[in-house]
This record gives structure tokens, sequence and C-alpha cells, in this order.
């Protein structure tokens, strides 16, 4: 769901890719390893309708990226609030 909203907003921001929306962070190699980590996680077996736990280290990028995301790109945080630990 991640990279469904990653999508629709980098093409509503006129980015060509996903990866535009995450690409913003000063490391360049924290940015491709988040990258492979939504790739991975949303071309995986991993089912909306049955979801399963995400090991631990994984869910902590997870995190990562979302709140990052939700920094850059504004919501209405009455929506969407950010996620804890």
């Amino acid at each position: 769901m991640l990279r469904t909203v990653l999508e629709k907003s980098a093409s509503f921001h006129g980015f060509n890719r996903f990866t535009d929306c995450i690409d913003l962070v000063e490391n360049e190699a924290v940015a491709r390893q988040r990258s492979r980590l939504i790739n991975a996680l949303s071309h995986g077996n991993h089912s909306l309708y049955d979801p399963t736990n995400m090991p631990r280290e994984y869910k902590e990028q997870f995190i990562e990226i979302l709140n990052q995301f939700l920094e850059l790109y504004r919501f209405n945080p009455d929506l969407i609030q950010r996620v804890g630990r």
C-alpha cells in the first residue's frame, strides 16, 4: 500500500518514478536501500487480505520511509497520523 501511495503521489507531483518521493534523503545509499525494500515488500508474497507480521528491521525502515514521506508531502493531520515504533 505504501508503494501505491508513493506512485500516486509521484504522479500527482509530476515525478516519473515513485522513488522520486523517497530519493530526497541526503544519503544516496539510504535512498537506494529504501527503494529496494519497498520493491521487495510490494513484489513479495504479501497479501493485503492476509497480512503477516513484518520483520522488525523492515518495520523500522518502513516507518522511517512513511514518516519522511508524511513530512515532505503534508496531508490533513486529522486523516493521517505519524506512525510510532
